[in-house]
């Protein structure tokens, strides 16, 4: 058999390896798009938690009351309790959520700390996440 009897079986060769690794390239990018979302989700969820914990602080209404709560489900919602370092963070929210609505505040150190021990572990989540990217 001649080279150009083997044309065609190379080319449909080099064109499936082509379709494969385009498939995975592609699913790469879209997990990665994914996890990316994922991420600004969580930010934004931990940045309204924190607003909200301190202006409860101040004056609490019923309003605020429920979107604390609402905030913090999204966080427990957002995170894959698969992971240790996630499934560690959604307990110590709930704890952090009922301290918040519950706490009668007469010192606002327990608080800036819970709320800064909050922040830490999520930009630790964070860190985690980004480093999978």
């Amino acid at each position: 058999m001649e080279t150009k009897d083997y044309l065609p079986l190379a080319t449909a060769f080099v064109a499936l390896i082509a379709i494969f690794s385009s498939y995975y390239l592609l699913s790469k990018q879209i997990l990665k798009n994914k996890r990316s979302a994922w991420i600004e989700d969580f930010r934004k969820e931990i940045a309204n938690y924190y607003t909200l914990a301190i202006s409860i602080k101040r004056d609490s209404s019923d309003d605020d009351l429920i979107k604390i709560t609402n905030s913090s489900v999204l966080i427990i919602m957002l995170l894959d309790i698969k992971r240790p370092k996630q499934k560690a963070f959604e307990t110590f929210i709930a704890s952090t959520t009922s301290y918040v609505i519950n706490h009668d505040y007469k010192g606002f150190d327990d608080l800036a700390k819970t709320l800064k021990k909050v922040l830490d572990d999520a930009r630790s989540i964070i860190d985690d996440e980004f480093k999978r990217l």
